[in-house]
């Protein structure tokens, strides 16, 4: 029984998708986790498009590796991006759930547990932003893409110490980290090296395994 691969095009397609998505998410999320904000109905449709993002984005980033040149410091680079993306779907699928069903302080005592588990996602989200963005820009491959995904990335790490509310600086830099990564998609659905012979070996391999 052969595997079905998805192909350079469509893994672009997704990329584009989940990062529109959750970017869509970001700006429409309220600044905090307050009673009266998550009694707001876009909290609970942020939080949806996140969940819905976030499994589209996975199917996508591998495209991003291919793109950036498939070796093992892009491989890790993307390896860091995915992992914390595998770890913010849970978390918010979570918040969603406790949105509408907890207390406040119920709620309160859910975020403290999962502190530890959101900044690892948070370290190894700006690690694989950051990186990716570097490599974006020192291959030349799109440094207006590179730039943004490096300044959104370090604008989290310095989020505590930016004036105002912090909630305003995380939507913006990670609102700007997932257009960013949108941007990057559309340039790969049309890539001219995205063609059947590249697209054609792991599904020869694949079919050649599953005989």
């Amino acid at each position: 029984m052969s595997s079905v691969v998805p192909s350079p095009r469509t893994r672009a397609l997704a990329l584009v998708a989940g990062a529109a998505l959750s970017a869509c998410g970001h700006l429409m999320h309220p600044v905090d986790h307050t009673a009266a904000s998550r009694a707001v109905g876009r909290f609970q449709f942020a939080h949806l498009l996140f969940v819905v993002g976030s499994m589209l984005l996975l199917g996508g980033l591998p495209v991003v590796r291919r793109r950036l040149g498939g070796d093992a410091v892009a491989a890790v680079l993307v390896g860091c991006f995915s992992a914390s993306t595998m770890l913010i779907a849970p978390l918010v699928s979570i918040e969603l759930f406790a949105s509408k069903h907890v207390d406040q302080a119920t709620f309160d005592k859910i975020s403290d547990e999962s502190a530890a588990l959101g900044a690892v996602a948070m370290i190894t989200m700006v690690a694989g932003a950051v990186g990716i963005g570097v490599l974006l820009w020192r291959r030349a491959i799109s440094r207006p893409i590179g730039a943004v995904l490096v300044a959104s990335g370090l604008m989290l790490l310095l989020v505590p110490g930016l004036p105002g509310e912090e909630g305003y600086w995380v939507i913006a830099s990670l609102g700007a980290m997932n257009l960013a990564l949108a941007v990057l998609g559309l340039t790969m659905v049309g890539h001219q090296a995205w063609n059947m012979a590249t697209v054609a070996a792991p599904r020869s391999n694949a079919t050649t395994m599953a005989s």
